[in-house]
């Protein structure tokens, strides 16, 4: 696909920053996400160029070739709307909830200044992209926004494609993590029955053993442990791990999810060995995917911490959860010194159980 998708730019002469679009959304659709961001961020600094239509007017035969060499002269309002898009899923993937939906809102009013308020399948998406950043956010007005545009989507969907369409398996999944929260009108239904619909529609679409279905299997593997069913939902974790091993291979980051929840499942049943050696396969793969300071770096310590507070070894715990707040309060603060308060304060507050 990413061939095809490379020779057909190729061959309508596209510019420079479609192309480099185009890796990063083959980038962002496998998962591997820092090379998505690079690529993105390449974009974003063609975009911001200063605009050089002041410069003498060159001979008609020249334009194209400078077109090519220049991209930022002549960027059109769909390449804009995609790059922003791609901005906002890479932001999205990091957790920059904020620049997410700065992101998505931006592509979705150029997106509407193109092609109005038609049916089409393009404006569900966009739709779908601003609830899952709605979603990010904290507190009940977002879990409201998202709901709204979920339902500006499907409305799109069932006139356009109708309710067995793959895009449909968008508006369960977003009406899934709605419902997760609490917040639904009694009619709708569970969380588990919405991921479970969002899971037959991935199977139907790209068979049983596609990454895609992988993440539906570990949506249902939560689900089923939530409602108390732990060895039902280990099975499914065990399957989105085996299907994302063959496709990736150990160092990515759909793999180290698998770890995660699987780690977190040992912890549960008291598991406390198994729990710790899942946890450090997850912190292996994130220190070699995006290095030291990443939110699922943080989280590995953080959580390992957890699990040696729980067998009684206080001295890793506190040794591993400072380390975890210390990459976390980075997001939030510039200053060295107010992080290191902050991270110490976090580390007194959970070694007294009130974290």
């Amino acid at each position: 696909w990413y061939v095809k998708q490379m020779r057909e730019l190729l061959d309508k002469r596209s510019t420079e920053i479609e192309l480099i679009m185009t890796v990063a959304s083959v980038m962002l659709s496998f998962g591997f996400i820092a090379e998505a961001k690079s690529h993105v961020s390449t974009c974003l600094k063609m975009i911001k160029k200063p605009s050089q239509s002041n410069k003498k007017p060159e001979p008609i035969s020249k334009k194209f070739e400078t077109k090519r060499k220049n991209p930022e002269l002549i960027i059109s309002k769909q390449v804009r709307q995609k790059i922003y898009y791609l901005a906002g899923q890479v932001n999205l993937n990091e957790k920059n909830r904020e620049k997410a939906l700065e992101y998505f809102q931006k592509s979705h009013d150029l997106l509407e200044s193109l092609v109005g308020k038609k049916d089409i399948m393009q404006l569900a998406d966009s739709y779908l992209s601003l609830g899952n950043a709605q979603l990010c956010m904290r507190g009940l007005t977002e879990v409201r926004a998202a709901e709204h545009y979920y339902n500006k989507a499907k409305e799109i969907i069932l006139q356009s494609k109708g309710e067995n369409h793959i895009s449909m398996a968008g508006y369960f999944e977003g009406m899934a993590l709605c419902s997760s929260k609490g917040n639904l009108e009694r009619d709708r239904l569970s969380e588990f029955d919405y991921t479970n619909k969002v899971c037959g529609l991935r199977i139907a679409h790209y068979g049983e053993s596609h990454p895609v279905t992988a993440k539906s299997y570990n949506s249902l593997g939560t689900c089923l442990i939530k409602q108390g069913k732990r060895d039902q939902g280990l099975e499914y974790y065990n399957k989105a791990l085996n299907i994302d091993l063959t496709t990736f291979g150990e160092l990515h980051e759909a793999t180290a999810t698998d770890y995660l929840n699987i780690a977190g499942y040992h912890y549960h049943v008291g598991n406390d060995q198994q729990s710790i050696d899942y946890y450090n396969k997850v912190l292996d793969i994130a220190l070699g995917v995006y290095g030291e300071d990443h939110p699922l770096v943080a989280m590995s310590y953080v959580r390992m911490g957890d699990v040696y507070k729980e067998i009684g070894d206080h001295d890793k715990a506190a040794e591993l959860k400072q380390k975890g707040y210390q990459i976390t309060v980075k997001e939030f603060i510039d200053s060295e010194e107010e992080q290191k308060d902050l991270s110490k304060m976090l580390l007194e507050r959970t070694l007294k159980g009130k974290l």
